[in-house]
């Protein structure tokens, strides 16, 4: 576990990580920009607007990773 820690700290791995991350983060910007295309909501006789289905993703997607990082530290 030390050893695993102490790697962790290495300037490498730490830029690999920020990497990875911006990178979860843009596909997830292009995937829920692509959604209202695919994933239609009609209600009545209209569809809901993309902005809304974009915006339903990302709470969705920030209150999942507020919980797991309230669970998890």
């Amino acid at each position: 576990w030390v050893l695993w820690l102490q790697a962790q700290k290495n300037p490498a791995l730490i830029l690999i990580n920020i990497i990875a991350l911006i990178a979860a983060i843009y596909h997830s910007y292009t995937w829920f920009g692509v959604t209202p295309k695919v994933f239609k909501i009609q209600r009545g006789e209209t569809f809901i607007r993309g902005k809304y289905i974009i915006l339903a993703h990302w709470m969705l997607m920030i209150s999942i990773s507020l919980g797991l990082f309230i669970l998890l530290v």
